[in-house]
């Protein structure tokens, strides 16, 4: 991958809207519990939420590094070591 100069813009800019659209996202999820849940289950039900969340992500973290593992073919999780600079 070729780095450019202004690659770092790009990445603020994500950045930003990434955040603009989880505020968004939130607040939607806020408005929409209590027409999911009665006033008694909005804890239980916010915190299975989260917790399928965290689920999913660590599920996807998984197939993910055993996805780079298998296409670099080892089992390694990091790259071999180089030297820095040739003598």
């Amino acid at each position: 991958m070729v780095r450019r100069a202004g690659d770092w813009q790009l990445g603020l800019w994500l950045f930003v809207i990434a955040n603009i659209a989880s505020a968004v996202n939130m607040t939607f999820y806020d408005s929409l519990l209590p027409h999911i849940a009665s006033a008694d289950e909005v804890d239980v039900v916010s915190s299975s939420a989260y917790a399928i969340g965290y689920l999913g992500g660590g599920l996807l973290l998984i197939v993910n590094l055993s996805g780079s593992r298998i296409r670099r073919g080892s089992a390694s999780p990091t790259p071999p070591l180089r030297p820095a600079c040739r003598s």
